[in-house]
């Protein structure tokens, strides 16, 4: 174990920047570059509840037990959508194109004074809803903790 541990450290540049932590400059350095992820700005400083957070963070790492999920693992359910009956439940219908979660969210973009909007994709709808969380304005922090509650209704 201590002898994994000197190898690891000889992988570590000796130089340290003064005033910064030891440990931190080493944990950075070990890591190495990787890329963060674009939506951490839903996540971190969001004053949501803690269960909430935590359905949003299965959202955002696409593991929400949808209906297509649990039959892909051959788990027996009914593959229609609860909020509309109309289209299968997947992610893409429950967050785009649901005729009830696009009412909703028609409703809070009034209630927050926005323009609406509709998204064809899982993907523009996440590039919007992180454009929209990055900031610390008072409408920012209410729109973050509103995306959570709504993800914690369609989780």
């Amino acid at each position: 174990m201590i002898l994994a541990a000197r190898e690891t450290l000889t992988q570590v540049h000796t130089e340290f920047k003064p005033g910064h932590s030891v440990i931190r400059q080493i944990y950075l350095q070990l890591l190495g570059v990787t890329s963060r992820m674009a939506w951490k700005c839903l996540m971190f400083q969001n004053k949501a509840r803690p269960k909430v957070v935590f359905t949003m963070w299965q959202h955002l790492h696409a593991r929400l037990l949808t209906a297509d999920r649990l039959l892909k693992w051959g788990i027996v359910v009914e593959p229609i959508c609860v909020l509309c009956s109309e289209r299968d439940e997947t992610k893409e219908n429950l967050f785009v194109s649901c005729p009830f979660m696009i009412q909703i969210w028609t409703r809070i973009f009034t209630w927050l004074e926005w323009n609406g909007q509709s998204w064809r994709s899982w993907d523009q709808y996440m590039d919007w809803t992180i454009a929209h969380a990055k900031g610390k304005s008072q409408k920012t922090i209410l729109f973050k903790i509103v995306f959570a509650e709504v993800n914690m209704l369609c989780g």
